[in-house]
């Protein structure tokens, strides 16, 4: 994944951000499975990190465990939602209803997250104004009002690469906060927008390399 932004976080840096939502992806699992407290060497062999990577994390958001039992999964779990805001829903939009447009919609429609995709963009006159995978998909030429009116702030992009800066100058022009770019082209925006680029071509190439 690359990361092109123009912001930073004001709490915590990206990478730990980042290692603090795989533990809580983690964590959440091992609750399911019935478990209640974890040390921080476990968390991180599951983690594939190391325990004082792991504490330094879990302390940034400013918790601390038993030492005879470790921490407790429940209560880290509700920490790490409070330091990074995840109780919030978000209400997003995705732009480009093709192949991988559709694919995304119905992962959505099939997973509870706290991402509300509900609304979607698509060029096509023949997919405007219709339902598509729990989506009503509007014409591109009603997105700044769509996305004003339904409050979004963030968007999943994955129109034809020769399209995806002109519906970011689009949204430049928007309170979008966050754009996660499935296009190979890397967007230039305005400041105060994070963008991350998912290159599917680039991870897998990385994956063919590091796997020999």
């Amino acid at each position: 994944m690359n990361v092109d932004t123009h912001i930073k976080r004001r709490v915590l840096p990206i990478k730990t951000t980042e290692r603090l939502l795989l533990y809580k992806t983690i964590l959440a699992e091992l609750l399911e499975q019935g478990e209640e407290y974890i040390h921080s060497y476990r968390l991180a062999e599951i983690a594939k990190n190391n325990a004082a990577q792991v504490r330094r994390d879990i302390m940034a958001v400013k918790y601390t465990g038993v030492p005879s039992r470790g921490y407790h999964i429940s209560d880290l779990i509700k920490k790490i939602d409070r330091a990074l805001s995840l109780g919030k829903r978000i209400n997003m939009a995705l732009i480009g209803a093709g192949r991988l447009g559709l694919a995304i919609m119905s992962y959505f429609q099939s997973h509870k997250t706290r991402f509300n995709l509900t609304t979607a963009f698509d060029i096509s006159k023949d997919k405007a104004n219709k339902q598509i995978n729990g989506c009503h998909i509007y014409s591109l030429h009603d997105l700044k009002e769509i996305i004003e009116k339904e409050r979004i702030t963030f968007v999943i992009l994955t129109t034809p690469d020769k399209s995806a800066q002109y519906v970011a100058d689009l949204l430049s022009e928007t309170k979008v906060k966050g754009i996660l770019n499935f296009t190979s082209i890397p967007l230039k925006v305005k400041k105060g927008i994070m963008v991350n680029r998912i290159d599917i071509t680039l991870e897998m190439e990385k994956l063919a390399f590091y796997s020999h």
